[in-house]
């Protein structure tokens, strides 16, 4: 009987650098990191007629859950993803599980980081986990991560308005029951904080 795994999560507001910090978490942790994306994008296709009573239209034939959700970026649409979020949490809730579940009996190991925009808005996830990460940023810093990501995703999809309404967004620091808020600097600063905070975690948990 394998023992559960403590449950990190990683939050914070797009382009704060919360996949880098959460990669570099699991490095020095030696764990597994579940980014909760992965679940989300599924979540689309997962559920095509909440999608349609969401957003008024469904998911295209081939079109990928993130290909979606940046096409009703694109139309406006974003207001309505706080419907979104709440009809995919229950999804992705139980996903993680599931995702858990099979790192215990294939991994077994000690830790497990988990990684999503907004987390907190899962309140089961957010309120079991055993230590909880937010990630912030100056707006500067993200308009230019999330820049980049999108650049990756395609060039003709590179909205810098979008860009900027999205990184000038309220940060979450004031969500419920947040153990350490590491306010990302530049790349190696996330790094070394990354080295600090696994060092404390592995004396206090």
């Amino acid at each position: 009987m394998y023992a559960k795994p403590k449950i990190i999560i990683v939050d914070g507001l797009s382009g704060a650098g919360k996949s880098t910090f959460a990669g570099y978490l699991g490095e020095h942790l030696n764990c597994p990191v579940i980014h909760g994306d992965e679940f989300l994008f599924d979540s689309v296709l997962a559920k095509r007629e909440e999608m349609e009573r969401i957003f008024g239209h469904l998911p295209l034939e081939g079109e990928s859950g993130l290909e979606y959700l940046i096409r009703c970026d694109r139309h406006e649409e974003v207001g309505r993803h706080r419907d979104f979020f709440a009809t995919a949490r229950d999804y992705i809730e139980k996903r993680f599980e599931e995702k858990v579940k099979h790192l215990i009996t294939t991994q077994a190991p000690e830790f497990v980081v988990f990684e999503w925009l907004t987390a907190n808005q899962l309140n089961k996830l957010w309120l079991n986990a055993d230590y909880r990460i937010m990630i912030n940023s100056e707006p500067d810093g993200r308009t230019r991560r999330l820049n980049e990501n999108m650049y990756k995703i395609g060039k003709e999809r590179v909205d810098i308005q979008r860009v900027r309404e999205l990184a000038h967004g309220p940060c979450l620091v004031n969500a419920s029951n947040i153990n350490t808020v590491v306010y990302n600097q530049y790349d190696s600063f996330l790094k070394q904080h990354a080295k600090t905070i696994s060092s404390t975690l592995r004396r206090i948990l």
